[in-house]
């Protein structure tokens, strides 16, 4: 699962979309039951969060991000749509004759380099230990990704399967050296839950099971020859991770709200056994306090 690897836009956090899907499954269950479309509901939230995630996907160190939040969503019937800085863009849509719920979301996308890294559009220095272990590496940079899904609530939650397209562009070190583009795509398997504890309390939940292509491997964890820190190795398509993630929302009055996610991921697979890869298991987490304008 996927923070949006943000600000850097991590992946690791729940996808874009999962709140917006879990509340339209019961909208339209519940618009459905009645046989009439709910009216037009706008929601406009600001606050801050702070988040703690690591360099780059794989990477042993870590770092903690405050930043603003802002969050928009538009429903109009079975239809919504979603803007987000944390997550980007997202649509859903539930179809009533099939009980499919189709979603399409844009998000920030990653970025390993060898000298440092950017939060919040900021650049921050690599300590001298990764800047040592990335220094004759080649950039790795995705500017964007766009992840659609196709899911069928149910009574235990909600299943789904997603195909996401991850545009990379791969840097080398040496000076005068192609850049190369590779078209990555990841493909997974989801399970979703969600359910209220108390009258504000509320929790949900994912699980995932992703599958890299050869491109997103070898954008992301393919070492193109030998450095004095990190030796050849050719990374091809098969699994990528597994990941779980929790989410508990608490109202604290009528218009604020405080959520808490977490996720943790193992990387599978050649992504696990790349020199890039200090670190196969990570956990990520973000704070939120939200003011519903």
């Amino acid at each position: 699962m996927t923070m949006t690897e943000r600000a850097h836009g991590r992946r690791y956090l729940l996808e874009t979309g999962q709140k917006v899907l879990l509340m339209l499954a019961c909208t339209a269950s519940a618009a459905s039951a009645q046989n009439a479309a709910p009216p037009p509901n706008w929601t406009v939230a600001v606050g801050v969060g702070v988040a703690s995630t690591s360099i780059y996907p794989g990477a042993r160190e870590r770092y903690v991000m405050p930043f603003p939040v802002f969050e928009a969503s538009y429903t109009r019937g079975t239809l919504s749509f979603s803007a987000s800085m944390l997550n980007g863009l997202g649509m859903s849509y539930f179809q009533p004759s099939t009980g499919l719920l189709w979603s399409l979301a844009v998000a920030p996308g990653r970025r390993r380099a060898r000298d440092g890294y950017s939060v919040l559009g900021i650049r921050q220095e690599h300590s001298a230990q990764a800047q040592s272990f990335l220094q004759y590496s080649s950039n790795a940079s995705t500017p964007a990704s766009a992840v659609a899904m196709l899911a069928l609530p149910t009574r235990v939650g909600i299943l789904g399967a997603t195909v996401g397209y991850y545009p990379t562009t791969v840097t080398p070190a040496e000076a005068g050296s192609p850049k190369q583009v590779h078209h990555g795509m990841q493909y997974s398997l989801v399970y979703m839950t969600g359910l209220p504890v108390t009258d504000r309390l509320s929790f949900s939940g994912k699980f995932q099971l992703a599958y890299m292509s050869g491109g997103f491997a070898s954008a992301w964890y393919t070492v193109e020859r030998d450095t004095p820190s990190l030796p050849a190795f050719a990374a091809g398509s098969g699994f990528h991770d597994t990941q779980v993630g929790v989410q508990l929302n608490y109202r604290l009055t009528q218009r604020m709200d405080f959520s808490f996610l977490a996720a943790e991921t193992w990387l599978l697979g050649d992504a696990r056994k790349s020199p890039f890869t200090q670190a196969a298991r990570s956990h990520d987490i973000v704070l939120q306090l939200l003011y519903r304008l």
